[in-house]
């Protein structure tokens, strides 16, 4: 499986250059990527209005449920250098009950994603999609055009 995550340009750009280590992921409901992702998954973060793919892979996940305002403080706590959000994040998320947290690992800049060769819209509903992996088109995307033969 690999995964389409939709992202603010300054967390793709912090990926990118290795301060963001934990990509997070809190929700009232349970709704993807909890319990979704697995170590040695591929993720292809867009972040569209910058014009900005990172790829990265999934090198430990953690999944969490059920929880309460305390334990999202703990979270913030615990991970918020490796995840390097802002207070606004942490406010916006405090009564989540579920959380998902990628560590991630060998981050590079894409051209491209899988759904700019498979054929659909770049405009997304959802913030986090799965693919099969046959549509992956690592490690072509991160080859400059000029250098594929």
């Amino acid at each position: 499986m690999l995964h389409l995550a939709v992202i603010h340009p300054t967390y793709a750009r912090l990926i990118l250059e290795g301060r963001k280590t934990i990509e997070s992921r809190l929700s009232r409901v349970c709704r993807i990527p909890h319990n979704h992702v697995a170590p040695g998954e591929r993720i292809y973060f867009l972040a569209r209005r910058a014009d900005l793919i990172v790829t990265a892979i999934a090198d430990q996940v953690v999944s969490l449920a059920d929880l309460s305002p305390g334990d999202v403080s703990r979270l913030r706590r615990t991970f918020n250098a490796h995840i390097a959000a802002d207070a606004a994040y942490w406010h916006a998320k405090r009564d989540a009950r579920y959380a998902t947290l990628i560590w991630l690992r060998s981050p590079e800049r894409a051209l491209y994603a899988p759904d700019d060769v498979h054929g659909r819209a770049p405009s997304y509903r959802s913030a986090w999609l799965t693919r099969p992996d046959e549509q992956d088109v690592y490690p072509a995307c991160v080859t400059p055009r000029r250098a594929i033969a």
